[in-house]
């Protein structure tokens, strides 16, 4: 059977959403090796809604129920304002999708242009940084974090999981399929290490996220401790290419 209507018939089953029309309904936005994501468009009493349909087929800390865990993190961080919102997941039943699926929240808009949008980033991460650490998660410590410093962590934010509003003020963070409690710096040296920022601007970005999240810390400490997590993702990206 074709996936789509296998996505299709389970909605339908699973009673999720409510579809009467496979062609208008379910549409393919992204396929890899760890995921599926699917735009799904329902009619709702109070009119049409969209949501974002996630077939899970490999964990990256090999779980078997990922998409259970997925769903936990955006639980968590739903109170940030920055993340998607979660409805269902599933992994006892998912039958012939994979290995799990999640129903969440669809959110329209771009890409982030990193360039010039760092400062809008910076404040995505600090919301996201400063919701509490849920104990559910996975801990991921190196031995030179602070344990001051342990936040809940996307894992691996570049522009592509940032999405900004139609009026450019306002941007969410998705795909948080990586994301574990663990140093504030990770994610920040991440970012930098793939938006190509010249030091002006990643200083910029260091002082957007200090003052979005409020922490009592020294700029010039953040900036260092940020520059040297982003040479350690840096050296971590060319070993993988």
């Amino acid at each position: 059977m074709e996936k789509m209507q296998i996505v299709y018939d389970y909605l339908n089953k699973k009673g999720w959403v409510v579809l009467d029309d496979l062609e208008e309904q379910v549409e393919l936005l992204t396929s890899g090796i760890s995921n599926e994501n699917y735009l799904i468009t329902a009619t709702e009493i109070y009119g049409e809604a969209q949501y974002v349909f996630r077939v899970n087929h490999a964990s990256p800390f090999g779980l078997e129920d990922h998409a259970d865990y997925e769903y936990t993190v955006l639980l968590a961080l739903r109170r940030s304002g920055v993340t998607p919102r979660p409805f269902y997941s599933d992994c006892a039943t998912a039958g012939d999708l994979g290995q799990g699926a999640l129903l969440m929240e669809y959110i329209p808009g771009r890409q982030l242009d990193a360039a010039n949008e760092y400062e809008l980033a910076a404040r995505v991460l600090a919301a996201v940084h400063s919701q509490p650490v849920d104990d559910r998660l996975i801990v991921r410590k190196s031995p030179s974090d602070d344990d001051n410093d342990l936040v809940m962590s996307h894992g691996a934010p570049c522009a592509s999981d940032f999405i900004v509003g139609e009026e450019g003020d306002r941007a969410w963070l998705v795909d948080w399929e990586n994301c574990t409690v663990a140093s504030r710096y990770a994610d920040l040296g991440f970012f930098l290490a793939h938006a190509s920022l010249d030091a002006n601007a990643s200083q910029l970005f260091i002082e957007s996220y200090v003052e979005a999240t409020g922490i009592e810390a020294d700029i010039a400490d953040v900036f260092s401790r940020a520059m040297r997590a982003k040479k350690a993702a840096a050296n971590g990206k060319e070993s993988k290419a």
